[in-house]
């Protein structure tokens, strides 16, 4: 049993080789890589930091002409007591009560029918 864990672990020659190479060149990509960048900030470092600040004073002009341009809108709430003129008697409309209440009726019906079949 102790045999056969240690025969998947185990590679040929060829194989180690491979990988040593694969890795080894990943670890010098990525330090090329780091290299490079600290260059690009090195030589480029003053013109990436204009352009942060032109970029950051661009922004802050924009926020500042939209509040400047804005137009001025006042809300005003004016809270009021409305009375209801005493001449004016409520009278409901008979006709369309039934109307409306027979429709009614008639949707119940329809309802109750349809539920049941």
């Amino acid at each position: 049993m102790e045999n056969d864990h240690h025969t998947l672990f185990r590679l040929s020659p060829g194989i180690k080789q491979l990988l040593l190479y694969g890795i080894s060149l990943a670890i010098l990509w990525f330090l090329l890589q780091w290299l490079e960048w600290n260059l690009l900030l090195r030589s480029h470092g003053t013109d990436l930091y204009l352009g942060a600040i032109a970029l950051l004073f661009t922004l802050l002009g924009i926020w500042l002409s939209q509040k400047l341009t804005a137009p001025k809108v006042q809300k005003v709430v004016v809270e009021k007591w409305i009375y209801p003129d005493p001449s004016d008697h409520f009278q409901p409309n008979e006709a369309m009560l039934k109307q409306s209440f027979a429709s009614a009726n008639g949707n119940r019906r329809c309802w109750n029918s349809c539920r049941k079949g």
